[in-house]
């Protein structure tokens, strides 16, 4: 019960900060992002670059994605052009996954009190807001830190052990991992526990990179919520993430024992610690590999989300019937 008040504490910190860092930055530079997504999205190559630059400022693909939906549906933003933000996001989204796993959320007291600073001693609106989203950055960190806290015994409880060795079958890791992503609608959080626990000791590599497929699934949920109701372009852009992630899985999850292998190379060792960064480390080969298959296809796989989901047919008029 204390582990559970501890993990739901640190949550909370943690989806405030990102509720605070979201607001800050839509009062400091929304019009700016806004324009950047319209201005460097012209082809393919710059829509994911600016994709993986504007996620990785805002730390959330899913607020890129949804503001991506967004822009579509109000015509700012070419459907074919969304796709490459799309698949931009999901690389952008692995700094956190970094951050998390250098462990550079302990310098949140340094984070906070610059926001602090900015926000409230500082006598100029857009310094305010941007105080305001580095504080969010400052309780996402501290949210990551209570988090960490708050499950440090789990690695020692049988019950959770056991689920770990089931989840290393990667079928069984991607299940989960997608299922509590949908539940907390955030792969960012869903990466940063992973991570905490596999620095203490509490996750191996395997499961750790099933769980990290899970979550590349499940964090598609808040972005097709976000389509009820707009157009059918938007409608393209939200099912396009899903089907991308899923594809993004099915050609990598046969490669996993190469991906936990390359990561490996890049940060030596079996501690807690190495087993961490390996996991950040496979998130990022993950997205990076996915973007580069599917790059080639952008202009076909546009054709078939327009075949897919087609725009509607205007209805006839009952003087043009009689006619």
């Amino acid at each position: 019960m204390d582990m559970l008040i501890g993990l739901g504490a640190g949550l909370a910190i943690f989806f405030f900060g990102v509720y605070e860092m979201t607001e800050g930055m839509r009062a400091a530079a929304a019009d700016r992002v806004r324009a950047t997504l319209e201005r460097f999205t012209k082809n393919r190559i710059s829509s994911v670059l600016t994709g993986t630059a504007v996620t990785g400022v805002l730390g959330s693909s899913s607020i890129v994605t949804i503001m991506t939906v967004g822009l579509v549906s109000s015509g700012l933003l070419a459907f074919h052009n969304s796709l490459g933000v799309v698949m931009g996001a999901n690389i952008g989204t692995t700094l956190s996954s970094q951050i998390v796993a250098f462990g550079l959320t302990e310098f949140y007291g340094i984070v906070l009190i610059a926001g602090v600073v900015m926000r409230f001693l500082v006598p100029n609106e857009k310094v305010n807001a941007w105080g305001t989203a580095i504080m969010g950055i400052g309780f996402v960190f501290l949210g990551l830190e209570q988090i960490e806290s708050a499950m440090s015994p789990i690695k020692s409880w049988p019950p959770f052990i056991e689920a770990i060795e089931q989840m290393e079958h990667p079928l069984f890791g991607i299940v989960i991992g997608a299922m509590i992503t949908a539940i907390i609608q955030s792969s960012s959080a869903m990466m940063g526990v992973v991570i905490i626990l596999a620095a203490q000791g509490g996750i191996t590599l395997p499961a750790g990179i099933a769980i990290m497929m899970g979550a590349e699934l499940g964090t598609c949920v808040d972005t097709l919520l976000s389509t009820i109701g707009q157009t059918r372009a938007a409608v393209r852009t939200g099912v396009f993430q899903l089907l991308f992630n899923v594809f993004n899985v099915l050609l990598l999850v046969g490669f996993t024992e190469e991906l936990a292998a390359i990561a490996q190379s890049m940060s030596r060792g079996t501690d807690a610690a190495a087993i961490a960064k390996q996991i950040a480390h496979t998130h990022v080969m993950f997205n990076c590999l996915g973007v580069l298959a599917a790059l080639p296809f952008v202009p076909w796989m546009a054709r078939g989300m327009m075949r897919l989901i087609p725009d509607k047919v205007p209805e006839a008029s009952p003087a043009a019937i009689r006619g």
